[in-house]
């Protein structure tokens, strides 16, 4: 899943267009090939990783707890044990240890990525 998480959140960086990254690549390949040019190196593949369906659910929660995060504007909304307790006790979701691990660690990868662009 950390896989997909980081490339779905690096594709999802609003870039100074205000396109996605994934939008610009993705654009970038089509003009290319109806020109008939081909990249002078790799183009990042705008489909990345498969996505672990049976995690369907845990995706599902991260983005429910994502947008509730706090934002300040001078630190990346992080996931937090106390934001994930308030955010299981309003959904009333009992979570195993790897999930809370899990959601944590998604949000550590969105921080990661969004300050790498930054």
């Amino acid at each position: 899943m950390n896989a997909y998480a980081e490339h779905a959140f690096r594709h999802s960086t609003i870039q100074p267009d205000g396109a996605s990254l994934g939008d610009t690549l993705a654009s970038g390949a089509e003009q290319m090939r109806k020109f008939g040019l081909k990249p002078k190196q790799a183009i990042e593949s705008p489909d990345g990783p498969p996505f672990p369906i049976p995690l369907v659910y845990l995706w599902r929660w991260y983005t429910e707890l994502s947008a509730g995060l706090p934002i300040n504007g001078m630190v990346m909304p992080m996931v937090t044990w106390e934001s994930l307790a308030a955010w299981s006790h309003i959904t009333r979701n009992r979570l195993e240890m790897w999930e809370a691990n899990a959601l944590i660690g998604l949000g550590a990868i969105r921080a990661n990525v969004q300050m790498k662009k930054k």
